[in-house]
């Protein structure tokens, strides 16, 4: 048994696992960047492992209460990722040498008790990764489609079935993966990651930043759109209760349009029935003393009182 313990651990000291070591953990604590190697390429490897926690908000449409759920899943994931990415490294420090730690990319399979379980967790993840990218990329290209920002948006925004699957989206974005998938090395792929990553985040704390800098301005402008609202129906109010309370604005305006309106109906038909034809001489008797009493008011009462003795001695 001891035999067997010997034989694994000269295995282990091949592939550069010594074990829990302060002094190898002392010595991979300080950076030594090889060449062409320096503190930006290594964030460009390492920052697309960090991009998966944002996968919560590209589904916040599938949430309940998206403002409320989204800030705490994506805080939850990032302190889980975190934790989980710091117990990693520092495991991986403690029990590899450095020039393991560089050259084999799998050194924890090699370094864990179990070394199935974390190939199947690679698996695993991978899979996952994959599965992500395959239902949110391309929904948002579907969405950006459906705002005419791409070109050929209308092939790109069409989609299949009752939840509306972007076919044409998801066969665009596995082709652009197929690819970066021909560079085959993750450690030059990586960074060309990285840079749209953060153009993208870029922009979006940018937009973030102005509308967080203008939200007095709005708070006061509907402010005062809000007040001149109040005023406005409190004055309609006032109107409807009291007809005469009111002499300008719009209210009145349009009653004296309406006034004026009638007035010219009223005029109209006054017209209109003094130059219809005359059928009878009674008809014409009775629009001669109309218009002898309209041109001599004093007059009325004596025609009137002669159109009378008129009608009885007839």
């Amino acid at each position: 048994m001891l035999r067997q313990h010997h034989k694994k651990t000269s295995r282990h000291a091949e592939h550069g696992v010594t074990g829990y070591s302060v002094s190898t953990f002392r010595n991979n604590s300080a950076p030594r960047y090889e060449d062409h190697q320096n503190w930006f390429t290594v964030f460009g490897v390492f920052f697309p492992a960090m991009t998966g926690v944002f996968a919560g908000i590209n589904m916040s449409d599938d949430l309940r209460n998206p403002v409320q759920d989204v800030p705490v899943g994506t805080m939850a994931a990032v302190g889980t990722c975190l934790f989980l990415y710091l117990v990693f490294v520092l495991g991986l420090a403690s029990t590899c040498q450095r020039w393991a730690l560089t050259t084999d990319y799998l050194i924890a399979e090699k370094a864990s008790a179990i070394g199935v379980m974390v190939l199947s967790g690679l698996y695993i993840s991978s899979m996952s990764a994959c599965l992500g990218a395959l239902y949110l990329t391309p929904r948002i290209v579907q969405s950006m489609a459906n705002d005419g920002i791409l070109p050929f948006s209308r092939q790109l925004s069409l989609g299949k079935g009752p939840n509306r699957v972007p076919v044409v989206a998801l066969v665009l974005f596995a082709l652009v993966t197929f690819l970066f998938i021909l560079v085959g090395q993750v450690n030059t792929l990586a960074p060309i990651v990285t840079i749209p990553f953060l153009l993208t985040y870029a922009c979006v704390e940018y937009a973030y930043f102005s509308m967080a800098m203008t939200y007095d301005m709005q708070r006061r402008r509907n402010e005062r759109f809000r007040q001149q609202a109040c005023l406005i129906r409190a004055q309609a109010a006032d109107t409807h209760k009291s007809p005469t309370a009111s002499s300008y604005g719009a209210l009145a305006d349009a009653k004296r349009v309406h006034d004026q309106t009638g007035a010219s109906a009223r005029d109209h038909s006054t017209v209109s029935s003094t130059e219809s034809p005359i059928t009878s001489p009674d008809e014409h008797s009775s629009i001669r003393s109309a218009e002898s009493r309209e041109s001599n008011p004093s007059k009325g009462t004596d025609s009137g009182a002669t159109d009378r003795s008129y009608l009885l001695g007839k």
